[in-house]
């Protein structure tokens, strides 16, 4: 250094490429390397134009009608299968191993979900109701007109099967189904956890390992429907429809059923095994059938319930509960359960004005001073 001079040394700092994605950076592993280095370029995210898409969505629904009215259906079909397909790509059932509650299924007891009720109310406030475009192709699919049914039931595919929706897997949280028709429609594994499905028509549908949690179901038709594995935790199915649905594994556990109709073990119908009514709301239903197989009513309330051609077993519960019961001579009760007073010892007929509905009609109303009528001679 020469006297008087003085220098600075600099270390040329090391070059370090930054990359960002929605305006966070992205970590690099020291090992990693950019493959190729250029100018700073900004990529725009494309978000689905709702407004094209609905109007496509509606030009469909347009063609399926036309298709109906002037050419015997022959496009209606293939834009039900555009439609199931847009929503199945489009709302795929997402992963639930994040969800903060235990899932149930054939492997689960119930009791495992006893402790999780608070969780599931407040979780089910945070999911989002589906993008404006899946709601209003299922809106299309759901509001078929009875021409429309019928031409799906004329099409006998290779397999000599009639045409059914297939939305297997999707994803419907928090949907809107009121009063729509989805007979015999395939929702294997779908989740409808909070969705509103009052007055819909799921006859005959394929609802395997469903998901209705804390749906609201009130008067929907389950009839003849596969329910296995299905779960209907919190739903409320006042008046619901379950005559003759395949109860394998199902779960009704904190669910409101007050009025329904559920004939568990029909003739000719692969019995039901485990399905479980777990502090369940039961009042005013109908029940039919042998329970003295899989049917779990524990903590469940029966008040004023109606059993008809049923078979009970000795745990139903104490003889005051039976009291607060109704049901005929088709309901035989063995000797641990002694027979209500007000419970005809004959068979009441399906019509008439000492039908079965009548006589427990006039008991729920006036259950103190019932009088079973006498049998006919």
């Amino acid at each position: 250094m020469a006297e008087g001079i003085e220098y600075e040394i600099h270390e040329w700092p090391r070059e370090v490429t930054i990359i960002e994605w929605q305006g966070e950076s992205i970590k690099k592993n020291p090992t990693d390397h950019v493959a190729e280095y250029g100018a700073w370029e900004v990529f725009k995210e494309t978000v689905p134009n709702i407004e094209v898409r609905m109007g496509a969505i509606l030009s469909l629904e347009r063609i399926a009608q036309d298709s109906t009215i002037h050419d015997k259906g022959r496009d209606h079909v293939r834009v039900m299968e555009i439609l199931c397909a847009y929503i199945r790509e489009n709302a795929p059932a997402v992963d639930t191993s994040s969800d903060p509650f235990i899932r149930l299924d054939a492997d689960a007891h119930y009791t495992e979900r006893d402790s999780e009720i608070g969780k599931i109310e407040l979780w089910i406030e945070t999911l989002r109701e589906p993008r404006t475009d899946i709601a209003l192709a299922l809106k299309v699919l759901g509001l078929r007109s009875k021409k429309q049914i019928e031409i799906e039931r004329r099409h006998i595919d290779q397999v000599g099967e009639s045409f059914k929706l297939n939305l297997r897997r999707t994803c419907l949280r928090r949907a809107n189904l009121v009063g729509m028709n989805f007979e015999n429609a395939i929702l294997f594994r779908s989740q409808l956890e909070g969705a509103y499905c009052n007055d819909t028509n799921f006859s005959k549908a394929n609802l395997n390992g469903a998901q209705f949690i804390r749906a609201s179901m009130a008067r929907a038709n389950l009839s003849f429907a596969r329910l296995g594995s299905t779960d209907f935790t919190l739903a409320i199915m006042d008046r619901v429809d379950l005559t003759e649905a395949a109860l394998q594994f199902t779960h009704f556990v904190e669910s409101q059923l007050i009025g329904a109709r559920i004939v568990y073990e029909p003739e000719g119908v692969v019995p039901a095994n485990r399905v479980f009514f777990i502090n369940s709301k039961l009042q005013h239903a109908l029940i039919e059938g042998d329970l003295t197989h899989g049917f779990i009513l524990k903590g469940s309330s029966i008040e004023q319930v109606a059993f008809r051609n049923a078979t009970l077993p000795s745990e139903i519960g104490e003889n005051s509960v039976l009291s607060r019961t109704f049901g005929d001579a088709t309901t035989p009760l063995n000797t641990q359960l002694l027979r209500p007073k007000h419970w005809p010892d004959w068979e009441l007929p399906d019509k008439g004005a000492n039908s079965f509905e009548t006589e427990w009609r006039k008991w729920q109303a006036k259950h103190d001073t019932y009088t079973p009528p006498p049998k006919p001679q």
